[in-house]
């Protein structure tokens, strides 16, 4: 995210009118201390308007993220008056672990979960509009991330139910779900599945 640099007050042309006064980046003549002090004024605005506009952001990354969060972390710049100023932010997810059709039903659910949990995260704060809203690149990589991770469980979700099929097929009892199939299981009884 940008923000407009505001221009410090410049002295007004030389006229009889004009003598002492200063011109502010709005154009407003006025003397030296009223300018200096709309500029200042202007100033605090913008970097208070970044800052509440920076945390919001990340803030709203955090609340859905939810335990999956590790921390948010706001980097600063300095604005024209000196002062610290919101220039950028992140919030560190834990990503979910990959999943195979072997792994557990209810392991496999959880991951999908979680990623759908940090998709969500990923794009949440669009809908605060405005800079607020504007996702990073960042954002938009851990979105793509995620949902990639979802495909990835939902594949092996189904995965896990055609092989769980096959072998109630072949040995007329139903696998227990949250079961970890072994790499035996799996070579006994070769898939077809395309994914």
């Amino acid at each position: 995210m940008s923000f407009p640099k505001i221009e410090k007050p410049i002295l007004a042309q030389q006229n009889p009118n004009c003598q002492g006064l200063y011109k502010t980046s709005e154009g407003l003549v006025a003397p030296k201390e009223q300018a200096d002090s709309i500029f200042a004024e202007k100033v605090r605005e913008k970097t208070t308007r970044r800052n509440q506009e920076v945390n919001a952001h990340e803030d709203l990354h955090q609340q859905v993220a939810g335990s999956f969060a590790k921390g948010k972390t706001i980097e600063t710049g300095s604005d024209e008056l000196g002062n610290a100023i919101a220039t950028g932010g992140h919030v560190e997810v834990q990503m979910p672990p990959s999943v195979t059709f072997q792994a557990p039903m209810t392991q496999i659910e959880k991951a999908e979960n979680h990623a759908r949990i940090i998709a969500q995260s990923a794009i949440a704060p669009a809908s605060l509009g405005g800079d607020a809203g504007r996702l990073s690149a960042a954002d938009q990589s851990v979105y793509a991330q995620a949902t990639s991770a979802i495909g990835a469980a939902s594949s092996a979700k189904s995965q896990r139910a055609a092989f769980e099929g096959q072998i109630a097929q072949q040995s007329g009892q139903k696998p227990d779900k949250n079961q970890e199939l072994k790499p035996e299981d799996t070579q006994k009884k070769p898939l077809n599945i395309i994914a």
